[in-house]
């Protein structure tokens, strides 16, 4: 038979529930701790970045299913976060489903889940420091800085961290808008969960010290400049920090090269300054008191510039050591130079030996004053002077050198009436202006290799000789005052020109020649002398006074011969205020006339 031999009515039937259900699918699982494990420091333990990794067997198909479980930091803190581990049990996710399945669906035993520490850690947050300022600073000789007004930015909500601002100057050295370099700190509780970093653009000024004063010695702190320690508070005056620098009376302090090139303002010095290196430039150099000049100098090696005015009582160059500056240099009481060292000043030098000969080498300034007692001037070899040279002495001065380049010339302090003995001595190179010579004994003796003008009167006991002997045609020498020697001759020779405008007296002979130029006298000049005689070419030849009298008649000889006979008179006279002894040649004072002596 077949379904279809048969005839059926449908019964009802009742819907069942008791014992009804569908038991959830079982399924096997596996899992473990993926994705990111490390983060930046957030205050909390939350693996925020890490993932569970789920193996899951048994799901329908067209079901993704997976696990999820709170994942955690063993610590918060930076330094102590190693371990990330599930936290509470796992729970199924449904992840996409094709057949609507939903969790329920399935039934898992939760796998165990290992805790993982590789590679597992919490980073350092960024921290700033908002609205920092460096302040500006007096010279101190360190490079440290003051910070302020700064606050931290990046805080996590909860911590309190102390900012410490500190910071140091890229160069300790005076200046403006010098870039500061911050080196703040951080502390508290959770200041090692932060990476502080620190801020950018700051500058500030450093101002000049206003003195410092040497406290070194040679059984503490030594006597170098360079040393800190030989400094108050411990402040080194090198570079332009300072501005002046004490030594005390009875201290020593070594300026090396080490100290490099410093400029100082001013060097109270009433004790010893000895430069040996680098090189000391000074706007001034004098004593602490102002009844000092104690102080002494003495340059053996570098050199030393002055820029306004160099002050001492005692001072010494030596070896190949310079002293430069467009200031004044001044010494006062004793003083030593060799050779192969030079002072070479804007302005005016001043020295002054107190005992014994004044040896100079190379000097020059705008003006040069030379001063010595009983010893005299004398130049070092092949050294020169420059300037105009101002000589007061009671010994003379040989000043032969033919490296001088003078421009002018003057022997004692004219204008107070004291004059110099002594022999004097110069030759130069160059125009030379003398503005006086005033010798109470002694002979005077001035030779260039260029022209002489005589500008101020020149009086000497002893012999004058005057002489431009270079083959040039400047080689003139013009006098326009008068010459005068009161024992003794004058002798004036001129390669080229001579040009008397003024008058020559001397107890003895009067000789002027020009070898290849020619004589030329202003109105009223003559010259007294035993004899007197002029030349051209090694001709004789007549001036016009004397020319002028052999012309005339009786008349016009008688006069001119009582005038300059009374000018014999008067100049007997003040040979004799000059020698109440008696011990100079007198008598031997004469007059040309007509070709013959006339003593009065």
């Amino acid at each position: 038979s077949v379904a279809s031999d048969y005839s059926f009515t449908a019964p009802g039937i009742a819907p069942v529930t008791a014992g009804v259900a569908i038991t959830a699918k079982n399924l096997t699982a596996a899992a473990t701790i993926g994705g990111t494990l490390t983060k930046v420091y957030d205050g909390s333990t939350t693996a925020s970045g890490a993932t569970l990794l789920a193996s899951l067997g048994g799901a329908l198909a067209g079901d993704t299913l997976g696990l999820s479980a709170n994942l955690d930091y063993n610590s918060a803190q930076v330094a102590s976060a190693t371990t990330i581990a599930a936290t509470g049990a796992a729970t199924l996710q449904v992840l996409s489903s094709g057949a609507g399945s939903v969790a329920s669906d399935y039934s898992v035993t939760a796998p165990t889940i290992a805790p993982i520490t590789a590679g597992v850690g919490i980073t350092p947050a960024p921290l700033t420091v908002l609205g920092q300022l460096a302040a500006n600073k007096v010279y101190d000789g360190s490079n440290l800085a003051t910070l302020s007004g700064g606050s931290l930015g990046g805080l996590v909500l909860g911590d309190q961290l102390t900012l410490t601002q500190a910071g140091t100057f890229v160069s300790l050295n005076v200046g403006t808008a010098i870039p500061v370099l911050a080196s703040n700190t951080i502390s508290g509780a959770a200041a090692g969960n932060y990476a502080l970093t620190q801020p950018s653009g700051l500058v500030a000024n450093i101002t000049q010290l206003g003195s410092v004063t040497f406290v070194g010695s040679t059984g503490t702190g030594g006597t170098n400049w360079s040393n800190p320690a030989n400094w108050t508070n411990n402040v080194l005056p090198v570079a332009g920090n300072v501005g002046t620098v004490n030594v005390p009376s009875g201290a020593t302090v070594t300026y090396d090269a080490l100290a490099g090139a410093t400029q100082l303002t001013a060097i109270n010095n009433d004790g010893t300054v000895n430069v040996t290196g680098g090189l000391l430039s000074l706007f001034s150099l004098q004593p602490i008191t102002s009844t000092g000049n104690t102080g002494s100098v003495n340059v053996t090696g570098g050199g030393l510039s002055i820029a306004n005015v160099m002050k001492a009582a005692d001072f010494s160059l030596s070896g190949n050591a310079t002293v430069t500056g467009a200031g004044t240099f001044t010494v006062t009481n004793s003083f030593s130079q060799s050779a192969g060292s030079a002072i070479n000043m804007g302005g005016a030098v001043s020295i002054t030996q107190a005992t014994g000969p004044l040896a100079v080498g190379n000097v020059s300034g705008s003006s040069v004053a030379l001063q010595s007692g009983s010893g005299g001037v004398v130049q070092q070899a092949a050294t020169g002077l420059t300037g105009f040279l101002t000589v007061k002495t009671m010994g003379g001065a040989n000043l032969a050198n033919v490296g001088n380049t003078l421009s002018g010339f003057a022997v004692a302090d004219v204008s107070t009436n004291v004059p110099s003995s002594g022999n004097i001595r110069l030759v130069n190179n160059g125009a030379l202006d003398v503005q006086g010579i005033s010798l109470a004994n002694g002979s005077v003796s001035i030779e260039t290799h260029s022209p002489i003008t005589v500008s101020s009167p020149i009086t000497a006991s002893g012999n004058i000789v005057l002489a431009a002997p270079t083959a040039s045609p400047s080689s003139n020498i013009t006098i326009n005052s008068t010459v005068t020697s009161t024992a003794g001759s004058i002798s004036i020779a001129a390669y080229n020109n001579f040009i008397q405008n003024s008058n020559l007296s001397a107890a003895l002979a009067i000789d002027v020649g020009s070898v290849a130029g020619s004589l030329t006298f202003g109105p009223g000049a003559y010259s007294i002398g035993n004899p007197v005689m002029y030349s051209v070419n090694g001709a004789p030849y007549m001036p016009p006074w004397i020319a002028s009298t052999l012309s005339g008649g009786a008349t016009d000889f008688v006069v001119a011969f009582l005038d300059q006979f009374q000018a014999v008179l008067d100049a007997q006279q003040m040979a004799s205020i000059d020698d109440p002894l008696g011990l100079k040649q007198r008598g031997q004072e004469g007059i040309v006339v007509e070709g013959e002596i006339c003593k009065p």
